[in-house]
């Protein structure tokens, strides 16, 4: 299967999430690192959908650059934060998994933080 990924530069790192399949994210330093993560949380996330039983969704999703004509205003092209939700039971056999396998002294210490928030299920600060 050939799913499309959204990868985007955030503060120091690279995020990708596969909008075909809920839930399913990583994050790398650098695009070669979340491209090698994304492509192990997709395998992660069909083989959990698998053991749970439920159907792996078909690639449906287009990717395409779009060319504008003219540029953005530079006064509203500025970068605007957006905050992501996902369903807590959607993802959570794949947050369980990556919670047994991570590895906190090994973490850069942003991750070693939100990995610690998540095992004692709290709101990072």
């Amino acid at each position: 299967m050939r799913y499309g990924v959204v990868i985007e530069k955030a503060n120091g790192n690279y995020s990708a999430y596969v909008p075909d399949l809920p839930g399913c994210v990583a994050t790398g330093r650098t695009v070669e690192e979340v491209e090698r993560e994304i492509r192990e949380a997709i395998r992660f996330h069909i083989d959990g959908l698998c053991e749970d039983g439920l159907l792996v969704p078909e690639p449906t999703s287009i990717c395409q650059y779009v060319v504008l004509d003219e540029p953005v205003p530079a006064d509203i092209a500025a970068e605007t934060p957006v905050k992501v939700v996902f369903e807590p039971e959607q993802a959570r056999h794949v947050l369980d998994r990556i919670a047994e396998l991570a590895a906190p002294d090994e973490m850069p210490p942003d991750y070693a933080e939100q990995h610690e928030h998540y095992v004692k299920g709290t709101p990072p600060s």
